[in-house]
């Protein structure tokens, strides 16, 4: 599982900055947006239940790389701010669509093949 966290880290990080930079230029609070951007643990976590329960097809090794997937898609939390609903946190609605979509690509996943090396 660790391989499968600094994938997840490595596709946050990289749509997190450019979330913060979108938010930054559109006129948005940053700091409130680095704060949003510790929502990107619910589809990761969504993700390691899902596994866990054995829900969708068999993972193997090789399917860690989703991982990455789910951490770009979690990466992209913080724009929430930028949708103004009444009453309801943009990054909260933001949140919901990324556990929906972390939802799709782990079921649509099919299992990839485990390469051997020697």
């Amino acid at each position: 599982m660790l391989l499968a966290t600094i994938y997840f880290l490595v596709g946050t990080v990289i749509s997190g900055v450019v979330a913060l930079v979108l938010v930054k230029q559109k006129g948005g609070e940053v700091s409130r947006a680095a704060v949003a951007l510790g929502l990107a643990f619910l589809p990761f976590g969504l993700a390691l239940l899902l596994m866990r329960l054995g829900v969708g097809p068999a993972k193997s090794i090789a399917n860690l790389i989703e991982f990455g997937i789910y951490g770009l898609i979690g990466g992209a939390i913080p724009l929430g701010q930028l949708i103004k609903v009444k009453g309801v946190p943009g990054e909260m609605i933001v949140a919901g669509i990324a556990c929906i979509g972390v939802t799709m690509v782990y079921m649509l996943m099919p299992v990839l093949p485990e390469t051997r090396f020697g």
